[in-house]
């Protein structure tokens, strides 16, 4: 039993890594400048949250 899950949670981790990074490398500039402000605007959000102490 514990081996098939330790066999199926690999399989799909091993699947997931994979497909992350077929879509890393695949990136157009436009995806990647999404990407970023992205995750410019994610830090903005969290760094105003922490203000209201």
């Amino acid at each position: 039993m514990v081996r098939e899950v330790s066999n199926k949670l690999s399989s799909y981790l091993e699947y997931y890594s994979q497909f992350l990074s077929n879509s890393w490398r695949n990136l157009s500039p436009m995806e990647y400048a999404g990407l970023l402000i992205f995750i410019a605007f994610f830090g903005w959000v969290l760094m105003k949250s922490n203000l209201k102490r």
